[in-house]
C-alpha cells in the first residue's frame, strides 16, 4: 500500500507554470553563485595581524586555487545554470505551443 502511494506521488505530473519556472531558475542561479563563491575561496585567506597601531588588512587574497582554475569553476557552474535553465524554460514553452495549436 505504501509503495503504491509512493509511486502515485512520483508519477504525478508536477509541471511548473512559467512564473514558477522563472523563480526556480533565479533560485538555482543564486545557489550556484553561493557554491561558486565558496569553491573558489577554498584555501584562500586574507592577510591578518597588526603593524604598529593599524590592523594589517588589505583587499588582496592569498592562497587558494590558481586563477585559471577559478575561471574553469565559474565557467562550469555557468554552463550548468544555462543548461538547466533552458531545460526548465523550454519544456514549458513547448507545452504552451502545443496547447495553442490544438
Amino acid at each position: 500500500m505504501l509503495q503504491n502511494a509512493w509511486k502515485n506521488l512520483i508519477m504525478k505530473d508536477r509541471s511548473l507554470n512559467h512564473s514558477q519556472s522563472i523563480v526556480v531558475v533565479i533560485g538555482l542561479g543564486l545557489a550556484l553563485y553561493i557554491l561558486g563563491d565558496w569553491l573558489t575561496a577554498l584555501g584562500s585567506h586574507y592577510p591578518t595581524g597588526w603593524v604598529g597601531y593599524a590592523p594589517l588588512r588589505t583587499g588582496n587574497v592569498f592562497g587558494g586555487f590558481h586563477p585559471w582554475l577559478r575561471l574553469i569553476i565559474w565557467l562550469l557552474l555557468i554552463a550548468v545554470w544555462v543548461r538547466s535553465s533552458t531545460a526548465l524554460l523550454s519544456t514549458r514553452s513547448s507545452e504552451q505551443h502545443q496547447d495553442l495549436e490544438s
